[in-house]
């Protein structure tokens, strides 16, 4: 994670980078927030493949930001 941390912070225009976490992976959640991250969306999972049989219940995921990629470098 921090090797693709450098990459963005060394090749991209802009500074923010962000991820995605499924809601009940709480531990990912944690371990994000303890790397400085803020959830800042939610939005709904869409079926694996774009196949709606593939999905079970209505899960939902967050979008994990960090403003500036440089405090993720950091770890």
């Amino acid at each position: 994670m921090f090797r693709a941390a450098r990459a963005v912070d060394e090749r991209a225009a802009g500074r923010a980078v962000y991820l995605w976490v499924l809601e009940q992976n709480t531990a990912a959640q944690g371990f994000y927030r303890a790397l400085g991250a803020k959830h800042v969306e939610t939005v709904p999972v869409g079926p694996p493949g774009g196949v709606s049989e593939r999905l079970q219940g209505a899960p939902r995921k967050f979008r994990m930001a960090w403003e500036d990629v440089s405090e993720l470098r950091k770890g």
